[in-house]
């Protein structure tokens, strides 16, 4: 299993149902949550679609201190990346929901 937050940082598009309480990721994948921390992932994967854009067309060092705007984003997502563990109730939750859906 993929933990949430590399699919939500790194699948192609994502996009909130509020009626649900989902972020659907690349239309196929659910991960539940607040309107709120979908908010701010939102906005955090913009910026590091910013950001990568513009070290494409920049190439140079990166500034990984949290001084810096670039530090502070990227070790802010390394770090929500990094400390996120599924557990088997995610897991339950999941397959739960899959068998809703089918029925």
């Amino acid at each position: 299993m993929v933990p949430n937050y590399p699919l939500l940082f790194f699948g192609e598009k994502l996009n909130y149902d509020h009626t649900k309480g989902v972020i659907n990721v690349d239309g196929f994948v659910r991960v539940r949550s607040s309107q709120h921390v979908a908010h701010l992932v939102q906005n955090l994967r913009n910026e590091l679609d910013r950001l990568l854009e513009y070290k494409i067309s920049h190439p140079g060092m990166t500034q990984w201190g949290r001084s810096n705007k670039e530090g502070a984003l990227l070790q802010t997502i390394v770090d929500l990346i990094t400390s996120e563990k599924k557990t088997s109730q995610d897991y339950q939750d999941y397959v739960a929901d899959q068998d809703d859906d089918e029925n």
